[in-house]
């Protein structure tokens, strides 16, 4: 009995590590990621070999090296696993998607050439590179999932990687859907009614991919003062990245939904919790009424009343709706 719990002690300190590793390398492989996209928004030279490419995969060689090295080292302790982690399937295959991905687009700029604009996001090799992506930045989460992690806490040091995971996760999404992002001004869509129409969807598909994750962790966990303006303020602050930090007055609105969040997990205590459906609604309009606050502020609104209200309400609805799917089910 004592050498069985010693092991899972010392799996529980494994996962731990390897979580952070993963928020680390991740976080270094994302940002490289939003580099890379700024050079296609800026019209650097399109090459597989570029400097951007390169931050970009050097922050996956390093992670590999890094678990090869970590595990050779646990292995030379005798170390063995008694219940191996619930993600490290899902993991190895985001590994072997993402290896698959990175070999299958550097043929593919060979033989199709590098694409621009839309086809960049939408190329199979890039959409895979993305899929192991996410497999292998969502291990955190699913180790604090088990039973053995991570279940319930509001100390900062050890729910980051959880944090870092899920932020990374998020703007991963909204980085290969940018072109219904909202993460320019609202102006730049055509006119009328087609661009009217892109302009509310960019709304509803950027409230879901950033709201998601943060009704999933609310879920989950109670999560420390500073995780909604963290994870908001962090995606805006990478999506702001694309345009070269043109646009830098949209990260406020962001910022502002995350305060609003935090606020409401701050009235939140153990006999009076803030039920999820506040956040669901409160976050949403705190967001998105900003937006479009600033965005009078700085270059005007030329959509009508109904419209911005409109997208608002929608935000808050949508944001309700996704959180009431995802509430336990009660008998």
């Amino acid at each position: 009995m004592g050498a069985a719990t010693a092991t899972v002690e010392g799996d529980l300190r494994r996962q731990v590590r390897e979580s952070r590793a993963i928020a680390f390398f991740g976080t270094w492989a994302i940002v490289g990621l939003f580099v890379d996209g700024w050079a296609h928004q800026a019209n650097k030279p399109e090459t597989f070999f570029t400097p951007w490419h390169f931050m970009l995969y050097s922050g996956f060689v390093a992670a590999v090296l890094w678990f090869a090295w970590d595990g050779r080292r646990s292995g030379a302790r005798g170390r063995t696993e008694v219940v191996p982690a619930p993600s490290d399937r899902l993991a190895s295959i985001g590994l072997v998607a993402f290896v698959i991905g990175g070999v299958g687009d550097g043929i593919w700029h060979e033989v199709f050439g590098v694409e621009v604009d839309l086809e960049a996001l939408l190329s199979p090799t890039h959409l895979l590179l993305m899929t192991g992506g996410l497999l292998m930045l969502s291990a955190p989460v699913r180790w604090a999932l088990s039973e053995r992690t991570l279940r319930d806490s509001t100390r900062h040091l050890e729910f980051a990687p959880v944090l870092v995971a899920l932020t990374l996760c998020s703007s991963l999404a909204t980085f290969f859907t940018m072109y219904a992002g909202a993460n320019w001004p609202i102006a730049r869509f055509d006119e009328g009614e087609n661009g009217e129409v892109v302009g509310v969807a960019s709304v509803l598909a950027r409230n879901l991919l950033v709201m998601a994750p943060l009704l999933f962790a609310r879920l989950h966990w109670r999560l420390p003062v500073g995780s909604w303006t963290l994870m908001l303020g962090a995606n805006a602050l990478l999506m702001s990245a694309l345009e070269g930090f043109r646009f830098p007055q949209l990260v406020i609105p962001f910022v502002i939904g995350g305060i609003v969040g935090d606020a409401l997990s701050m009235a939140s205590n153990g006999r009076r919790a803030v039920p999820w459906w506040a956040y669901a609604l409160a976050v949403p309009f705190a967001t998105w009424s900003s937006f479009f606050a600033v965005h009078e502020l700085a270059w005007g609104i030329e959509w009508t009343v109904e419209l911005w209200t409109g997208a608002i309400f929608l935000a808050m609805a949508s944001a309700y709706g996704l959180g009431a799917l995802m509430q336990p089910r009660t008998s």
